[in-house]
């Protein structure tokens, strides 16, 4: 869902499920292309954090169409 940023690095969107906030998302560009795609991160209460982006898919003519790439650090 999309928030209003109260301070300079705050989030742009904040991820939901059921009602609980599970991550945060900042819209970011990339250096190559200039293309946005959105940055997203996991809450702190989850066990282990996910750091991943959001962006459009490859190879799609859908604008609609989206890819997520994370990984998850390896503790």
């Amino acid at each position: 869902m999309p928030i209003t940023a109260s301070k300079p690095n705050a989030p742009t969107f904040r991820i939901m499920s059921e009602g609980a906030e599970v991550g945060a998302g900042w819209i970011r560009q990339n250096r190559e292309t200039g293309d946005d795609y959105v940055s997203l991160t996991d809450t702190p209460e989850l066990t282990r954090k996910i750091y991943a982006n959001l962006g459009s898919a490859a190879d799609q003519d859908d604008q609609d169409g989206f890819a997520i790439i994370w990984n998850r650090p390896v503790h």
